[in-house]
């Protein structure tokens, strides 16, 4: 039994001095990035910044989970046990807007890194730029508050090479009607002011008000409108914000006008299609297919029937989309 003992534990030392190399090499090739993250216009160092490192190669091919580390009081960093791979790093701080490293402008996409086995990734540099805030308060016809109307700011970019409008910040009004929107990058935008219960387009349903006038699918409702005050994009005042500027008193009043109702059903080509969007967008809108002026409604996939609330008098392309992507 002794004999048996002792050749269990020098079996068991030898496994262990084999597998200490094989440990060794993959603590070594392990990766790191140190860097410093300064104020974009001062070139101040800055602490507190939280930087994360994303895998952005197919899965198993890097870490699960994000590396992360925070700038101390000189702004430097340093990010350790990387595994080799291609990533995206991120540096995040409240007061600023996010900003990813090889990015033109903020809150856009980077250059992916790409880190061998060992490498040591030194001197990388971001720069924060100070966010700006946007305030103001919705109110009704009558002056008073509208509580939960969704305020947006909205900006023109190209997508798949279409110029569309899209929302880049969003908040909701309180009980006094007031709202705040922050973490804004210097730029243009439009601010659209719809119900909370517009959903993620925009506040393409009606806001409130029962129907009437006496006609079948005729409402009056309060429909999405664009700062100053006006229902039509092309008519809006577009804001010009500067860098870490604090723009208050952009108010807008909702008012209640004559809205439709459109209804009708989707004839799918084949059976087991899980239902879809039907899109309401206006011809002559110059925010083309993107957020902007347009509607829209589920169809149901057993029935295909759908039905959109709040579409103001005009002429509109009707396009509907399958949740399978065909």
């Amino acid at each position: 039994m002794r004999v048996f003992v002792y050749l269990l534990i020098a079996s068991l030392a030898a496994a262990q001095q084999q597998g200490s190399p094989q440990r060794t090499a993959q603590q070594q090739a392990l990766c790191s990035i140190e860097g410093v993250v300064r104020q974009a216009d001062t070139g101040e160092p800055l602490k507190k910044v939280l930087l994360t490192v994303f895998a952005s190669t197919p899965r198993g091919t890097g870490p699960m989970n994000p590396v992360t580390a925070s700038t101390d009081a000189e702004g430097r960093f340093r990010l350790t046990n990387i595994e080799p791979g291609q990533y995206r790093l991120v540096a995040e701080r409240s007061g600023y807007v996010r900003m990813e490293h090889g990015a033109r402008k903020p809150n856009q996409p980077g250059t992916p890194l790409t880190l061998k086995s060992g490498d040591e990734l030194k001197s990388v540099e971001l720069k924060l730029v100070r966010h700006a805030v946007v305030t103001g308060r919705i109110t009704d016809e009558d002056g008073d508050p509208v509580q939960s109307a969704q305020v947006q700011l909205m900006r023109y970019t190209f997508v798949r090479g279409r110029r569309q409008l899209v929302p880049v910040s969003s908040g909701s009004s309180n009980d006094l009607g007031e709202y705040r929107l922050f973490g804004i990058a210097p730029g243009k935008y439009y601010l659209s002011v719809s119900h909370r219960g517009g959903g993620p387009f925009g506040g393409m349903m009606a806001m409130r008000g029962g129907r009437g006038g006496g006609m079948a699918g005729v409402d009056q409702n309060y429909a999405p409108m664009y700062f100053p005050g006006t229902f039509d994009i092309d008519a809006a005042t577009l804001l010009d914000i500067p860098v870490g500027s604090d723009l208050r008193g952009v108010d807008v009043r909702l008012l209640r006008t004559r809205t439709y109702r459109v209804s009708g059903r989707v004839v799918a080509q084949s059976e087991g299609r899980r239902g879809g969007m039907v899109l309401l967008v206006p011809k002559n809108s110059s925010a083309g297919f993107g957020f902007g002026d347009r509607l829209a409604a589920p169809w149901r996939p057993n029935t295909g029937a759908f039905e959109i609330q709040g579409v103001r008098p005009g002429s509109y392309n009707l396009i509907v989309q399958a949740f399978d992507g065909q």
